[in-house]
């Protein structure tokens, strides 16, 4: 059957597994003699009960989806979709043209594209007007650098638009009454709307600022509020009454709350006893009621066994400031050390499951407080464990220094959930 244009397919009619897939489409794949690669899975843009294509190859071999036949010139079309990568952003897929759905060797690839994350799906627009052939079906094609997987949804097919919208809008500097905006053109336009308000305004309800911008794709918002989150997003202006749609992604931002030459420099030490990171527990840094940074939201102190990684935040001097954590998978094995400009230990937890509370600490921060000579502080040695009954136990150390107390964490094996205690003497029961 050939297919008008627009074309749409979110994969989500034809059931899931292996022997699933869209009808009218066909597939070619090198990669298994056994599974019919790709498939329709159960993974989904949405995250309900619809499906997407399931696409695994290795680096040296590939799987391709040919959409059925398109009743276009396909060099007028644009295709957008969603993708996401489960295994490695150094994988990428191929969007292309193909003569013969059935022959790889008809494949015309248009351009190839990757995802930066491993754990959301990203949206893509692919033009075909660089095309010069008579093919009538597009494909997506591997091409992995390592064997791995995609997921491909919601494949729309369309005439490219006049005036295209721009893409890859992010915030790339805040000030406490400044941001600066960038994004990349993606067609010929020369000026830009440029759309802003208070979180959650809702664009183009009349509700933010639109601001006309000529020249390069940038500017600067000035007479913000500081410590305030802000939305925003960009269209282009291509002719008088012929305006693109907004970006696809807008950005939110919170302004600081005091310029930067106000601020100075906090270092969390993150650190993670299993050495796969916090499992998505993190800090929120709060100064002037909003929040001003995330501390570990993925991937920090992930690298091994007992891995440390530093995190440094600016925050604004003689400000009062919280830190809030939200827990998350294996808490006891997340800890930090807080330190200020000198050096000085602001705030520490090495068992972030035995906080009493989610709101860690609230201080005043000192840009300029003078540096304290540090105290030796050595690790105990020689622990042992003796006077084992059925419920108690002796432990012992020898001290690493002239230290005069100590923290003993204790649990059962089997237990994720650590006791903790305070000795006076280098043993406890």
């Amino acid at each position: 059957d050939v297919s008008t244009i627009p074309f749409s397919e979110n994969f989500n009619t034809y059931g899931t597994g292996v022997n699933a897939f869209p009808t009218c489409w066909e597939r070619i794949n090198t990669y298994s003699a056994t599974t019919n690669y790709p498939y329709i899975s159960t993974v989904n843009i949405e995250s309900g009960s619809g499906g997407s294509l399931y696409f695994y190859a290795s680096a040296t071999t590939y799987n391709i989806a040919v959409t059925p036949e398109l009743d276009a010139d396909l060099n007028t079309l644009e295709v957008s979709f969603y993708l996401g990568s489960a295994t490695s952003i150094s994988n990428q897929m191929i969007v292309g043209v193909m003569t013969d759905p059935m022959d790889v060797s008809t494949f015309v690839p248009v351009e190839t594209v990757a995802c930066s994350q491993t754990s959301n799906f990203e949206f893509f627009e692919v033009d075909l007007d660089s095309y010069t052939g008579d093919g009538k079906y597009v494909a997506f094609k591997t091409a992995n650098a390592t064997t791995g997987s995609y997921y491909l949804d919601n494949v729309n097919i369309y005439t490219i638009p006049t005036c295209k919208r721009p893409a890859e809008v992010d915030v790339v500097g805040t000030e406490d009454v400044t941001a600066t905006v960038i994004w990349t053109e993606r067609g010929t336009a020369s000026q830009w709307l440029l759309e802003y308000g208070p979180e959650g305004f809702g664009f183009g309800s009349g509700a933010g600022t639109v601001v006309l911008v000529t020249g390069n794709p940038n500017y600067t918002i000035t007479g913000l509020t500081p410590a305030t989150t802000y939305e925003v997003c960009v269209r282009s202006l291509c002719d008088v009454g012929d305006t693109s749609d907004y970006a696809i992604n807008y950005v939110t931002f919170a302004t600081s709350a005091c310029p930067s030459t106000d601020q100075c420099e906090y270092r969390f030490v993150c650190y993670d006893e299993y050495g796969d990171g916090w499992n998505d527990g993190y800090i929120s840094v709060q100064q002037g009621g909003t929040t001003v940074a995330i501390v570990e939201a993925f991937d920090h102190a992930a690298g091994g066994t007992g891995s440390v990684d530093t995190v440094r935040v600016m925050l604004c001097d003689n400000m009062s400031t919280t830190f809030v954590w939200t827990s998350g998978n294996y808490d006891y094995e997340a800890g930090v050390v807080v330190l200020s400009p000198n050096g000085i230990e602001v705030y520490r937890q090495d068992n972030m499951s035995m906080i009493a509370s989610p709101t860690l600490i609230t201080f005043t921060t000192d840009c300029n407080e003078a540096p304290v000579p540090p105290t030796p502080c050595n690790i105990p040695t020689n622990l042992q464990v003796s006077g084992i009954t059925a419920n108690t136990a002796i432990v012992g150390w020898t001290p690493g220094g002239n230290e005069t107390s100590w923290e003993v964490q204790y649990k059962a094996q089997s237990s994720s959930s650590w006791q903790q205690a305070t000795a006076q003497t280098p043993t406890h029961t």
